[in-house]
């Protein structure tokens, strides 16, 4: 529980949870080598709402914070590339 609270911290709100189980399926529908841009595409294609909601500096902030648990998410596979090296917040 505790590493779940550690997780979603910061992301609490509902609509920073939709963020983080929205990043989560995608990189986890396509554990090949991922791109920010792929991740904001598949989130885009995958409804006119999520397009509305999720910009590209939202969506990078969540891809940051999740691979700070990459071992916990059982992202240890995936390689994502060309991601901001800056925290957003």
């Amino acid at each position: 529980m505790k590493i779940l609270s550690q997780i979603i911290e910061g992301f609490e709100s509902p609509f920073g949870l939709e963020l983080l189980a929205s990043v989560d399926w995608v990189i986890n529908e396509n554990k090949n080598i991922l791109s920010s841009e792929y991740i904001q595409k598949r989130i885009i294609e995958w409804s006119k709402r999520k397009a509305k909601i999720f910009n590209r500096e939202i969506i990078d902030t969540a891809v940051n914070h999740l691979m700070h648990y990459k071992k916990e998410l059982g992202y240890e596979r995936c390689t994502l590339n060309s991601l901001p090296t800056q925290k957003l917040f």
